[in-house]
C-alpha cells in the first residue's frame, strides 16, 4: 500500500504519463500500530529532477498528523 501511494503521488505530480519504478523505499516505525484499526497512507511528491522523484508518506490510523510510521523513497521514471 505504501509503495503504491508513493508511486501515485509521483504519477499525479508529473506533467505526462511515464512508467515508474521504485528505486528505494524506507519505512521507519514511530510506535506500534493498533490492532483491528484501518491503516491509511498519505503520500507527497517532494520534487523531481530529470529521472528521479523524491517522495514522503505518513502511515496512520485516524489523523495524518499522528502517524505511527513514516516512509521516504525515490522513484525512477
Amino acid at each position: 500500500m505504501v509503495d503504491a501511494a508513493l508511486g501515485f503521488s509521483v504519477h499525479w505530480a508529473m506533467p505526462d504519463d511515464r512508467s515508474l519504478a521504485t528505486l528505494d523505499m524506507r519505512i521507519d516505525r514511530l510506535h506500534p500500530p493498533l490492532p483491528r484499526r484501518d491503516v491509511l497512507c498519505r503520500a507527497t511528491c517532494l520534487g523531481f529532477d530529470e529521472h528521479v522523484a523524491y517522495v514522503r508518506g505518513e502511515i496512520y490510523h485516524d489523523q495524518p498528523a499522528e502517524p505511527f510510521a513514516i516512509a521516504v523513497g525515490t522513484i525512477m521514471f
